[in-house]
């Protein structure tokens, strides 16, 4: 009787072993997701940054395009933050945390998708532009004057690349 009971005492010990292990375990997996979460939503503010600087820059360099890079740095960083969030849903543990990350989510999502409809609109103006220039200036004519068509031919190479 008392080898069965050293015998149940050691497998009950190993039971808790094996308990504690997986509670530490899921609190370092937890840690490790939060710590990433942050560094992608970290790397989404560097984007951010990097892009309001840059917009700043072509601003007073009267680039034409400083709205389209805006939102493109944007979206990229809204992204960034997306993912984030996303992983932020692998250890919510309650329903008010997996709603208040949905929510969050659903907002940056439709923040992305009005800053890409910007995006195209205003790629689109662009090329209304662009097709503009080429009907006033009468390019199939032999009037037309050259420095307006590398005027057109940088600024579609300008689009083209960015």
């Amino acid at each position: 009787m008392q080898a069965l009971y050293l015998l149940l005492g050691d497998a009950a010990q190993q039971v808790s072993d094996l308990a504690l292990f997986r509670v530490g375990f899921e609190h370092i997996f937890a840690q490790v997701i939060i710590l990433v979460a942050h560094l992608v939503e970290i790397m989404g503010v560097v984007v951010l940054v990097i892009g309001a600087v840059k917009a700043f820059i072509d601003y007073f360099n009267r680039c034409a395009n400083m709205r389209l890079h805006l939102a493109k740095s944007m979206a990229l960083a809204l992204e960034f933050k997306l993912g984030g969030e996303i992983l932020r849903t692998a250890v919510a543990r309650e329903w008010n945390e997996i709603l208040l990350v949905g929510a969050i989510i659903a907002l940056r999502c439709v923040l992305t998708f009005m800053i890409h409809w910007e995006i195209n609109y205003i790629r689109h103006e662009s090329d209304c532009e662009i097709a503009e220039a080429d009907e006033g200036e009468g390019t199939k004519e032999e009037g037309a004057r050259p420095e307006s068509k590398s005027a057109r031919a940088r600024i579609k190479k300008t689009l083209a690349g960015k």
